[in-house]
């Protein structure tokens, strides 16, 4: 399906049933996120390529994108807003345009994940599962950032987004893990990055333990 839909430039990724937190100051768009409460459509969130901001005229974002429904709003005394979208589907920009709008319009085509066809996907699934506990134990220790493991979904696709959002890694990379083609391939690629990631996480556990405020003499 072929669509016409606001873009918002980012530094950040969006996927799919994840909600991202987002401060609207400048005026086009506050002006596109009126638009979208007004006609209850959502918006793209699109990775920034080359350019700085989103207010950066020139900003070129990468293709692959994910439709953003506005979640929550809060509109503050300066005009400014704060809201909370949630991912809906992935899309691939086709071309940009900014006919009548202070912001830009994107013609997208929506680019679903294939679904878990392959044989063996269930192992795949447990043991991601099981990374993504462990290292958000770690993450908890070393950084003090707590997420409930509660919260770990238990079906293979949203397990997936869940755990390429909250990894503590490169922005490029994670537009690497919204590009892949199938959820098959995305909990292959999460499995192989968390395995590296608890690895990383396990030397810094381990220089803080050896690095003790005793440690040292002061002669």
């Amino acid at each position: 399906m072929m669509a016409e839909i606001p873009l918002f430039p980012l530094n950040t990724v969006l996927f799919p049933g994840t909600d991202l937190h987002l401060h609207i100051f400048e005026e086009r768009y506050k002006v596109m996120i009126s638009s979208c409460l007004e006609d209850k459509v959502p918006f793209g969130v699109v990775l920034i390529k080359r350019g700085f901001e989103a207010f950066d005229k020139d900003v070129e974002p990468f293709r692959i994108g994910c439709t953003a429904a506005i979640h929550r709003i809060e509109k503050l005394d300066n005009g400014n807003f704060n809201i909370v979208v949630r991912g809906l589907e992935r899309f691939r920009l086709l071309s940009i345009s900014k006919i009548n709008q202070p912001y830009s319009v994107g013609k997208i085509k929506m680019f679903p994940f294939k679904s878990t066809r392959r044989s063996g996907w269930e192992t795949s699934f447990d043991e991601l599962s099981s990374l993504v506990k462990r290292y958000l134990n770690k993450l908890s220790k070393e950084t003090k950032i707590v997420v409930e493991i509660s919260r770990i979904p238990d079906n293979p696709f949203d397990l997936a987004t869940f755990s390429a959002n909250i990894l503590l890694i490169s922005t490029l990379k994670k537009q690497y893990l919204l590009s892949l083609e199938s959820v098959d391939d995305l909990l292959d690629e999460l499995v192989s990055i968390y395995k590296r990631e608890i690895t990383v996480l396990d030397v810094l556990l381990m220089e803080r333990k050896t690095v003790s405020p005793g440690a040292f003499s002061i002669n």
